[in-house]
């Protein structure tokens, strides 16, 4: 009875586990199917995955790196390498993987890969590679405003503030209570005598005020999770006493 119990216990443990974790019987799936056909890259490439998933970078990069012998899968698994280098802090080999997208497939655009060759120029102080980079994915349809934010505050940092307004103005076309955006364009109208214009952009703010200041926070812990870009981080921050001002 004893035993028949403790089978009962492990196996409401096994199955409490798979709940909990639902990509494991898919992970379970494809390792078997490469036991039976190790030279499976459609396989190695959906594990790969799986494991990046899990945080499992290792292994995935092996699989991955696999699943680059199938013709149709191999840019996907080629950004995803570069990606999870990226995310790693391994910025030059991230960096050295999208380029090579870009070199082996001229004829496809990869909005994506010129946006994150970007972000990577920005982190190493390429300014002027990051901005034609940015650039590109902006022209080539890449829809993530956050492409226009980086272009602004890079505008803005560099004393560009005509092309900074334009980038962040574009931004809130698309998110009108972003509030720190809201902020860099009316600093940069401000720093380009349109004094009138500035002002409106700070009133907006003001009238927002119960719940700007939260906003800015939440921006900070998303910056902090989604790119981990301390400069973007230490921007935020710095602007929060002038907001608490407004």
């Amino acid at each position: 009875l004893l035993l028949m119990l403790a089978g009962y216990v492990l196996a409401g443990c096994s199955l409490k586990k798979d709940a909990q974790d639902p990509q494991a019987e898919k992970i379970e799936i494809h390792r078997k199917d490469l036991q039976e056909n190790p030279a499976d890259a459609a396989a190695h490439y959906q594990l790969g995955m799986l494991l990046r998933d899990k945080g499992e970078y290792a292994e995935a990069a092996s699989h991955l790196e696999a699943g680059t012998k199938d013709p149709d899968l191999a840019i996907e698994a080629q950004f995803a390498l570069a990606m999870m280098d990226y995310a790693r802090g391994r910025y030059d080999p991230a960096r050295e993987g999208l380029e090579k997208i870009k070199r082996d497939n001229p004829e496809f655009p990869f909005p994506e890969v010129y946006y994150h060759i970007g972000r990577i120029c920005l982190r190493e102080g390429k300014t002027q590679a990051a901005v034609e980079s940015l650039r590109k994915a902006v022209a080539l349809g890449f829809a993530d405003r956050h492409a226009q934010f980086l272009l602004g505050d890079t505008f803005f940092r560099t004393g560009d503030f005509a092309a900074a307004a334009d980038a962040l103005k574009k931004y809130l076309a698309q998110d009108p209570e972003a509030a720190i955006v809201r902020l860099y364009l009316g600093k940069s109208l401000d720093s380009l005598g349109r004094k009138e214009e500035a002002r409106k952009q700070y009133f907006m703010l003001k009238e927002n005020a119960p719940w700007l200041r939260q906003a800015n926070l939440d921006v900070v812990e998303n910056y902090r999770f989604h790119d981990g870009d301390e400069w973007v981080v230490r921007g935020v921050i710095k602007n929060l006493s002038i907001i608490k001002l407004l």
